[in-house]
């Protein structure tokens, strides 16, 4: 009787260890939540780009929560409006992501950069890629942002709509208006 109490014992100490364990690399993985002024303070470039084109490239990145070798994709874009580092001349700008964007879509991207010199990267994993769309909003059908609020917090002086399209997206987005964050950006 006292073996078996000695291994029941053991057995649970381990499965409390487990979870433990568990439970702090699943609270250390998780990303900090910065708000758009951080994010814009830290990006080496923020702009507003149509993508053209996508690549995988041979580069890539180790997620921390999953420690698995994620690739990163080039992006080629338009730069339609720079809101930061307007010191570039050229159209077009080249980035890396660990996250896809869509050919032909307009997103304001917030680029840093891994190195002195090297290509820019979207910040926060891939999250600093927000999408422009037309969205229907309390005021009528209007060019709207979507924002992940899970990654990025916005000032309670705007006005959010929540993340509910076409694409069921989850509740953690939401669109604001286009024109009223692009005039946040540049003051």
């Amino acid at each position: 009787m006292e073996k078996y109490f000695i291994n029941k014992f053991v057995v649970t100490s381990m499965v409390l260890l487990t979870m433990l364990v568990g439970t702090s690399t699943i609270m250390a993985a998780k990303m900090a939540r910065l708000s758009i002024d951080e994010l814009t303070n830290q990006a080496v470039v923020v702009a507003v780009v149509k993508i053209e084109a996508t690549e995988v490239t041979t580069e890539s990145q180790r997620q921390i929560h999953t420690e698995v070798e994620k690739p990163y994709i080039r992006h080629t874009a338009f730069i339609l409006e720079k809101i930061k580092d307007k010191n570039i001349s050229a159209k077009k700008i080249s980035f890396l992501s660990t996250i896809g964007l869509i050919a032909g879509n307009k997103y304001i991207v917030f680029l840093s950069s891994k190195e002195t010199n090297a290509e820019p990267i979207v910040s926060i994993n891939g999250y600093a890629a927000l999408v422009i769309s037309l969205v229907s909003m309390k005021s009528g059908f209007q060019e709207g942002v979507r924002v992940p609020e899970s990654y990025i917090s916005i000032p309670d002086s705007f006005s959010k709509e929540p993340g509910e399209t076409a694409k069921n997206e989850l509740p953690a987005h939401v669109w604001i208006k286009y024109e009223d964050l692009i005039n946040y950006l540049k003051k």
